[in-house]
């Protein structure tokens, strides 16, 4: 850069302090947005942009500002003084004073210096309990766009540094500096990061993504000395995994890339012409499908247009497009954009995103499109189907066409999935929990049994008080439960006991209610007061959960206390001395609860435990009593517990959670694919049935005819079978339908096509492997297409463990269990249960019938 144009740029900057402290701050903000057109990346530009905001008292702007500075250069000390300005103003003192002290780190001017002092010394009560985990996260050049998220979401809470290495000196600073080491990519980094002298000394952490499966450098890394594999999909896990024979098995973590829903503007959209196609053109990326995509759709509607913001990466690649577009007449209907910056703004218009890929990790570029409501086209590439939904995948180009030309297009569905498996949000709070444990181990070496001897008298019981700052105790707020019975369990020769009376109080009456409901009267969960605020307070983001994940470690629990008939990990609970508050998560924000005056004695942890007891009639229950102070170090105050007071919201919405019960799973059958049913089974379902057009189809353990009534409108005859009546079931009247023992009586009559499917290992476990056996040949022999799946070995959680410990002795795996029936069989795909588990529905074929 020429000394005139240095000169020039300091007059601007010049200018810009006299105009902000004048407070002409619009016209400081246009001259920085025309100095921005020129020059990219000025981190001292972004310090003053940021403080033009501040200054506005548009807080977020300014924060989201210094740290996109801070992704530029996490060196800057002035960056960090705003921020924790930023923070103070706000009445976050512990956040503020984190980012003061790392300004005092790279501050190189003594008035920089004396400023953030000041800034210290007037929050000196507390600065010196607040302490920072250092994370550096090391790149290469070009390749930290899917770091950026993560680091912008870790930042508040730890002091992270990203470093773009051009040399291994680099790695040596910055592994010297860390705690913990982040290598983005198994790459040349990791490998020398891993044969370091301080990988034994420092945490090492190494995320996988898609490419690096397929090299060399899987097998050059030293992966002893890494802590923690991170992994954004499970079959790029299974192929590293098995190719080094399991051994990161244990330290391996499955946490896909996330998608900052916040950033893609949400619309509701319908059918068009606009086909969007983003990012490289290789031949890993079939370019030659979207051609020949494009081309079909041409002769159907001249219409039709695809759009590519992106770029080709090898000559060969690039001249066959372009020779192809021109031999195939297409010219006018491809359309190159080039490289996109904005492409949520690019997406704007489109109606359709195109993936051709044969190989994908996740393919952001797709969930960018669906999180703004844009139905996808996706090619069925290795592990497609784990990723996204079955009906948005095609095997060929005709049936991309079809998806493109169908009726069938819901912009709602299509973000809700996204958000549900695949938000930033969630990403960012599993990374946080497992950061967490790395920072755990190392605390847990260190700490000392330390404990306070005092003594509190509770209904004439005497409580020994562990003080957790006395013990250097902190814990993680995401996962408080886990992280304190962990830490607590260190001194469990401090255990009391008391009555499971005593602490008896607010949501464990559900619980207990869950209990003799559930397992007394064999109620279905869904129909519990338990299940239906669990599920409200997890769609209202209160909880962050799954009720079925709650439900199951309950259910585990319960099983493991009463198969001991003790209770192993103890109870934690708060005395109330009147200033102690809760907190409830809503919306991403966090929300504090004053605990009300007449609540004493508030179990935080344990409260399964304290349910269980109480139904089983134990005597007792081990208890830890903290009092009110319970400190964490990182963070200098004290922390507030999830979940708050629950009592009076659920009063409030009992009526609500008895018309929920009511409606939603006893109601009245509409016709509808109900919600519950994995849209995977249906759509693996409904694509084999209809390519092979039965007459007859019959639905064995129909239910309430999901997956079956839909296919009376193609034509199809269909009939329900089932063990309890038509009314139990609530069945449509057009559903023809017959009360049926399966295992005691025939079918009247053969058809074209049985489902079959989570029945049999029902069957199993009540009435034994040989007569589920015998059902499943007698179905076989009436049918000409048996589709099917079960219940599985490979399967847990919740209540199945009974029958789950059935099939064990039998089968190892699904496979097993499939293959013992000695027929053979053609896989149609694969769908989760609400527990998460894969199960694979298979199509056998009676030849005689064939």
């Amino acid at each position: 850069m020429s000394k005139e144009i240095l000169n020039r740029i300091t007059r601007i900057k010049s200018m810009l302090k006299d105009l902000i402290e004048k407070g002409d701050l619009d016209y400081a903000l246009e001259i920085i947005r025309q100095y921005e057109k020129v020059v990219l990346n000025d981190v001292e530009m972004l310090s003053f942009k940021g403080v033009i905001y501040y200054a506005k008292n548009e807080l977020d702007k300014a924060k989201e500002i210094f740290k996109k500075g801070l992704l530029i250069d996490s060196t800057y000390s002035d960056l960090y003084f705003n921020l924790g300005c930023v923070f103070e103003s706000e009445g976050d003192i512990q956040t503020a004073i984190r980012y003061f002290k790392r300004a005092l780190e790279f501050s190189k001017i003594e008035e920089e210096k004396k400023d953030v002092l000041e800034k210290l010394k007037v929050h000196e009560n507390i600065a010196s309990s607040v302490s920072d985990t250092k994370i550096s996260f090391f790149v290469k050049a070009g390749l930290d766009s899917f770091i950026e998220d993560v680091i912008l979401g870790l930042m508040d809470e730890y002091f992270v540094r990203k470093i773009i290495v051009t040399d291994f000196k680099q790695i040596d600073e910055g592994m010297q500096w860390a705690d913990i080491c982040w290598f983005e990519w198994c790459d040349e980094l990791v490998i020398y990061g891993s044969r370091h002298e301080l990988a034994r000394e420092k945490k090492l952490i190494c995320r996988i993504h898609r490419y690096e499966a397929f090299t060399n450098y899987i097998f050059k890394v030293e992966w002893e000395n890494i802590d923690k594999v991170i992994f954004v999909a499970s079959h790029i896990f299974d192929i590293v995994n098995s190719k080094l024979k399991g051994n990161i098995k244990n330290k391996s973590s499955v946490i896909p890339n996330g998608i900052r829903m916040e950033d893609y503007n949400f619309r509701k959209r319908e059918k068009g012409f606009n086909l969007a196609y983003v990012g490289y053109l290789n031949y890993r990326k079939s370019p030659n499908l979207l051609l020949q995509i494009i081309s079909k759709l041409r002769r159907i509607d001249k219409r039709y247009r695809l759009f590519i913001a992106g770029e080709f990466q090898d000559e060969e690649n690039m001249m066959y497009f372009k020779y192809m577009l021109k031999e195939m007449g297409l010219e006018e209907h491809v359309i190159f954009d080039g490289w996109q910056k904005d492409i949520n703004s690019w997406l704007e218009d489109k109606n359709y995103v195109l993936c051709c890929s044969i190989s994908e990790s996740q393919n952001m570029s797709i969930m960018e499109a669906m999180a703004k409501g844009i139905k996808p086209v996706i090619h069925n590439f290795v592990a497609a189907r784990e990723i996204y939904p079955s009906y948005l995948i095609w095997d060929t180009i005709d049936e991309a066409v079809e998806m493109i030309l169908s009726e069938d297009y819901d912009s709602a569905k299509y973000r809700a999935f996204i958000e549900a498996n695949y938000s930033l949000k969630q990403q960012n709070i599993k990374i946080k929990g497992l950061l967490q444990e790395l920072i755990s181990n190392k605390q847990n070496k260190d700490i000392e049994m330390y404990y306070s001897k005092e003594s509190i008298t509770i209904s004439k019981t005497n409580i020994i008080v562990i003080d957790p700052i006395s013990v250097n105790m902190s814990v993680d707020v995401q996962r408080y439960e886990e992280d304190l019975e962990y830490k607590l369990g260190k001194y469990n020769y401090l255990t009391n006991y008391l009555s499971p009376d005593m602490l008896l109080h607010d949501n464990i009456r559900y619980m207990l209610d869950f209990l003799y409901e559930f397992i007394d009267k064999g109620v279905p969960y869904q129909k519990t007061l338990y299940y239906a605020f669990l599920l409200d307070v997890y769609k209202k983001g209160y909880y962050l959960n799954k009720p079925e994940i709650i439900i199951d470690r309950f259910i585990q629990l319960f099983n493991v206390i009463k198969r001991d008939g003790l209770i192993k990990k103890p109870i934690v609970t708060f005395i109330n001395d009147g200033h102690l508050k809760g907190l409830t998560f809503s919306n991403g924000k966090t929300v504090s609860v004053r605990i009300p005056d007449h609540i004493k004695l508030w179990v935080i942890s344990g409260r399964h435990r304290v349910a269980i007891a109480k139904y089983l009639g134990f005597d007792n229950i081990p208890v830890y009593v903290l009092k009110n102070s319970f400190l964490d170090k990182e963070r200098g105050q004290i922390i507030s517990l999830l979940p708050a007071y629950w009592a009076p919201y659920m009063e409030k919405n009992l009526e609500f959670y008895k018309e929920q019960i009511a409606q939603n799973y006893i109601g009245a059958f509409d016709g509808k694919y109900q919600s519950y049913i994995d849209e995977n089974k249906k759509s693996i379902v409904e694509k084999f049935v209809l390519k092979v057009k039965p007459k007859l189809l019959i639905d064995v353990g129909c239910n309430r005819g999901e997956l079956s009534y839909g296919f009376i409108k193609y034509g199809i005859n269909v009939l329900g079978i089932d063990i309890s009546s038509r009314e139990e079931l609530m069945l449509p009247n057009d559903y023809n339908f017959i009360q049926l023992d399966i295992v005691k009586d025939d079918l009247p009559f053969p058809a074209d096509v049985i489902l079959f499917l989570s029945v049999y290992h029902h069957i199993f476990y009540n009435y034994g492997k040989e007569k589920a056996d015998e059902v499943f040949y007698k179905l076989l022999r009436k049918s000409k297409y048996l589709i099917f799946d079960t219940g599985h070995a490979e399967e847990s959680g919740i209540y199945r463990q009974s029958w789950i410990k059935e099939v064990k002795k039998y089968f190892k795996t699904e496979k097993e269990l499939l293959d013992h029936f000695g027929v053979p069989y053609e896989i149609l795909g694969k769908w989760k249960t609400t527990q998460g588990d894969n199960r694979t529905i298979v199509v056998f074929t009676n030849k005689e019938l064939e």
